[in-house]
């Protein structure tokens, strides 16, 4: 299983580091630009997640177009290995990207809150539960 991630890492690996530094860049940009112009940490922050989920779509899109181009191609079932590891090699490709992905907006989010402040979670509590 490790030849066929080692090949479809090597097949992906120029989109995937890609969109990983466009997405670096993006997310930077964006928060210097929220911060620097004084937008609302809202407004950022939905931009920020909508950035995000643009990310983990492309990387389903290309755990899918992985799977069936490796289904089609005649050179991958001259491979000596198992059906299932054809079929999870791809899948677990795209499962790496999404953790990566993770531990990206984990660090984004510890960024952004260092620049822009904790949010204070006890209003909005209060607010919703109104005191009898």
């Amino acid at each position: 299983m490790m030849r066929l991630l080692k090949y479809d890492w090597k097949k992906n690996s120029t989109m995937l580091l890609s969109t990983a530094v466009i997405l670096i860049l993006a997310e930077a940009g964006l928060t210097l630009a929220g911060y620097t112009r004084g937008w609302n940490e809202g407004i950022t922050f939905g931009l920020t997640i909508m950035l995000y989920v643009f990310a983990c779509m492309m990387a389903v899109i290309m755990t899918y177009r992985t799977f069936f181009s490796n289904a089609k191609s005649y050179s991958r079932r001259l491979l000596p290995v198992r059906t299932v590891w054809s079929v999870l090699s791809p899948m677990v490709l795209g499962l790496l990207v999404l953790i990566g992905i993770g531990i990206l907006i984990c660090i984004h989010l510890g960024v952004f809150s260092l620049i822009f402040g904790v949010p204070d979670f006890k209003g909005i509590s209060t607010e919703a539960i109104p005191n009898s």
